[in-house]
C-alpha cells in the first residue's frame, strides 16, 4: 500500500486477488457441505451474495475508490462473479443467484453502451487529417492525461483504440506520416480473407451455443455471448488497424507498426543482418519478437542494440531479433543494401 493522491490509501492490485481468493476458496468449502445442512438454502443465499455482491463491493472499495480505476470495470467483475457463483454452488441452491440473473442482462448491455460512447466520444478528435498525428498516438496520450493509473489508461487506449478502427475507421486512409517508404503485412498472408472467416464461424456458432446454455444458465449464455461479440470487434478491429497503421521509414528510420499489435522504432544503421527464413521459424527466446499480422515471419532482423517494442495494453519487450513478413520484400530489402 502506498499514499494515494487525493486518497487516504492507495492499495495494490494483489490485495483484491488475495482477499478474491479467499472468499472463492471459503465458499467452495462451505458449498461442499450444503446437501448435509439443515437450512442449507439461507447459507447458499449467504454465499451467492459473498461471490456476486461482497467480490464487486471489495473491488470497488480497494481498486475503483482506492486507485483510481474506471467506475464501468466494476460491471465484469460482476458478472464474472455470478458466473462463479454458478459454479461454486450446487444444483437446486441457486435461488439468490436465479434473482441476480435477472440483472446480469442489464447490466452487460449498459456496459456495452458505455463502452462504445466512450469509443464514439474518443473518435470525435481521432477523425482529423494526418496532420494532427496518427490516431492511436494521439488517444494514448489523451487516455494518460485523463486517468491517473497509467496500466489503465493503456487498458483503455488499446481497447477504444480496437473499437474506434472497427466501427469508426472505415472512411480513413492509412497514416503514413510523409514516409518515404510504406511497409504493409496484410496481404501476402491474406489476414483479412482469414478474419473475414473467423468472424463468420464466430457468428454463426453463437446463437445455438446460446440457446444450448442458456438452459443451464442465462448467465453463462449472457457471458459466451458477449466474449463471442467482443471477439468479431476484436477480428474487425485488428484487422482494420492493421491497414491503417503500417509500418513506414522516416528518414533514417524504421517505425515497425502491426496494427495496435505492436510498435517500435529503430535505425536503420542498427540493423546488422537482414535473412530470410526458411520452413523452420526463427527459435524464440529472450529478445525475439515475432511482428506479423498471421502466420510465421518471412524475414529476420538483427540489431545491434535492443531496442524497446511496445505491445498491447502498454507491455514493453526489448527487441534484438525481429521476425517480419512484409508484403514488398524487394523494396523493403533495399533499405539495407
Amino acid at each position: 500500500m502506498q499514499a494515494g493522491t487525493g486518497r487516504s490509501i492507495a492499495f495494490h492490485p494483489l490485495t483484491f486477488v488475495g482477499l478474491a481468493v479467499l472468499v472463492y476458496a471459503a465458499a467452495v468449502a462451505v458449498a461442499s457441505t450444503l446437501p448435509g445442512l439443515d437450512r442449507a438454502a439461507v447459507v447458499a443465499a449467504a454465499l451467492t451474495l459473498d461471490l456476486a455482491v461482497v467480490v464487486p463491493a471489495a473491488y470497488w472499495l480497494l481498486l475503483v475508490r482506492g486507485r483510481g480505476w474506471p467506475r464501468f470495470s466494476v460491471v465484469p467483475v460482476f458478472l464474472a462473479s455470478l458466473f462463479a457463483a454458478s459454479l461454486v454452488l450446487p444444483e437446486g441452491h441457486h435461488g439468490t443467484l436465479g434473482l441476480l440473473e435477472w440483472v446480469a442482462v442489464p447490466a452487460e448491455l449498459a456496459l456495452v453502451a458505455f463502452l462504445l460512447s466512450r469509443a464514439l466520444r474518443a473518435t470525435r478528435g481521432l477523425r482529423g487529417g494526418e496532420s494532427q498525428g496518427d490516431p492511436f498516438d494521439r488517444l494514448r496520450a489523451s487516455a494518460r492525461e485523463v486517468l491517473e493509473a497509467p496500466v489503465v489508461a493503456e487498458l483503455l487506449a488499446y481497447e477504444v483504440g480496437l473499437l474506434y478502427y472497427a466501427l469508426f475507421s472505415w472512411r480513413g486512409r492509412p497514416h503514413t506520416g510523409g514516409a518515404r517508404l510504406v511497409v504493409t503485412h496484410h496481404r501476402r498472408v491474406g489476414y483479412g480473407a482469414l478474419a473475414a472467416g473467423l468472424m463468420v464461424v464466430v457468428a454463426a456458432e453463437t446463437v445455438p451455443v446460446h440457446l444450448l446454455l442458456s438452459l443451464w444458465s442465462p448467465v453463462a449464455a449472457w457471458v459466451l455471448t458477449g466474449l463471442s461479440l467482443y471477439t468479431i470487434l476484436w477480428l474487425l478491429g485488428d484487422w482494420r488497424a492493421i491497414v491503417l497503421r503500417p509500418s513506414r521509414v522516416v528518414g533514417e528510420r524504421l517505425e515497425v507498426r502491426i496494427g495496435v499489435r505492436w510498435n517500435l522504432s529503430l535505425s536503420l544503421a542498427s540493423v546488422t543482418a537482414v535473412r530470410r527464413v526458411g520452413a523452420e521459424p526463427p527459435p524464440a527466446g529472450p529478445g525475439y519478437l515475432c511482428a506479423v499480422a498471421f502466420g510465421q515471419p518471412r524475414l529476420l532482423l538483427e540489431l545491434a542494440e535492443p531496442v524497446t517494442a511496445r505491445g498491447p495494453y502498454g507491455w514493453k519487450k526489448k527487441v534484438r531479433r525481429l521476425g517480419l513478413t512484409v508484403d514488398d520484400e524487394a523494396a523493403f530489402l533495399e533499405l539495407f543494401g
